[in-house]
């Protein structure tokens, strides 16, 4: 964390060295991820399975799910005593894709630009790609309690007007020590994205044509196949499903060797807040959160000089706005007495004189803003370093 809050990209390293893929940030998007999920897509719609598949450096198929989100026995065994498939897609037994990327980011520069920094530093992935008949809600609401009893909760996404959370979509997060947590997302199919999206409407187009006996998935998803779907009154397709992913995230690769250590912290991190309050929790962890940033501070001299510079700024910017302000009046008489020489209504000269008390109102907000912005920054300064 210092050495981000320091600028220091270059100097981040990975957690062992291993291999990794280039995964590019947002402006500068790496295309080789993409492309192994192209071809890995491709593949299965041509019934491969993923052990066929040519993965690239740093990626491959594991069966290693220790230390998981969840059971993925327990989760087919729940929705199978709900009348419902899930089983694995793409492999004939559970199994994760496991791969490595390293930490890409778009660097703000002085003059308002971007750059782009690769660094040393990795992240870790598994992700389980799945088939079910059970609705996204019912795969959502599933997920997370089995992943409760891992220590996983849920994020709540806040409520947007206009923006849509689909039921198939879900983010967890998995608190193991004050400097150590995992993450989740969960992804199912909707029938928006069949209707809405051109890429998804295309593939699963084609997975609609397939014949069912071409997926490859375990034996329960094989035998279940050959039924009757009870919704049709006919044997199962392949429209009759729905396609998803659950993906775990980490700063260290996670598995046999560590699930004995992050059970044993989860336990003890539950154990203890079983007997706190939601508020005491929310408490307990956002001061666990400002320590750990003031311990970075104190490690990061250039966050320090930044933080002071920015102060410097915003205190300029509050005294420039404030001064605008301060004019505002004088121009305002100025500019209605210029308009009534010139012979203008008093219906024209009232709306320029409501646009410039406007913009005076705006230029002392702006102050203000940066007043208290720099006051924060000031704060900042003295609870870091005194």
């Amino acid at each position: 964390m210092a050495r981000i809050l320091d600028g220091d990209w270059q100097g981040l390293r990975a957690h062992d060295n291993s291999g990794a893929v280039y995964s590019g940030s947002y402006f500068h998007p790496d295309p080789r991820l993409q492309q192994m999920e192209d071809r890995l897509m491709a593949g299965l719609l041509k019934c491969q399975g993923m052990e066929s598949q040519k993965f690239l450096p740093g990626v491959s198929l594991t069966d290693d799910l220790h230390d998981f989100v969840l059971s993925l026995s327990a989760l087919q065994a729940t929705l199978a005593l709900r009348g419902q498939l899930f089983a694995p897609w793409g492999v004939r037994d559970w199994k994760a894709l496991r791969w490595s990327t390293y930490l890409d980011a778009d660097v703000s520069e002085g003059d308002g630009g971007l750059t782009y920094v690769q660094t040393r530093a990795q992240g870790f992935q598994r992700v389980v790609f799945f088939i079910t008949t059970a609705s996204p809600r019912q795969v959502h609401d599933a997920v997370v309690q089995l992943a409760a009893l891992r220590g996983y909760e849920e994020v709540r996404f806040p409520k947007v007007p206009g923006v849509h959370v689909p039921p198939g979509l879900a983010v967890l997060k998995q608190p193991v020590t004050p400097h150590v947590f995992n993450n989740a997302a969960l992804s199912v199919s909707t029938d928006e994205d069949r209707a809405e999206d051109r890429a998804e409407a295309a593939t699963f187009k084609k997975l609609a044509a397939m014949k069912v006996d071409c997926l490859i998935t375990d034996e329960l998803g094989r035998s279940w196949l050959q039924t009757v779907n009870p919704v049709t009154g006919r044997r199962y397709e392949l429209g009759d499903l729905r396609f998803g992913a659950l993906v775990q995230g980490s700063a260290i690769p996670l598995g046999e060797k560590t699930e004995y250590f992050t059970n044993a912290h989860v336990a003890d991190r539950l154990a203890r807040e079983r007997n706190m309050t939601p508020e005491q929790i929310v408490a307990e962890r956002n001061a666990l959160e400002e320590r750990k940033l003031r311990e970075a501070a104190k490690k990061a001299p250039h966050f320090r000089a930044h933080l002071e510079k920015s102060k410097e700024l915003m205190l300029e910017a509050a005294a420039a706005d404030k001064a605008y302000g301060e004019t505002t009046p004088a121009l305002r008489a100025e500019m209605r007495s210029a308009l009534s020489r010139a012979g203008f209504s008093k219906q024209s000269i009232d709306y320029v004189d409501q646009l410039l008390a406007g913009v005076g109102e705006a230029a002392q907000r702006a102050a203000d803003y940066a007043r208290t912005y720099a006051d924060y920054i000031a704060r900042r300064l003295q609870s870091f370093w005194g």
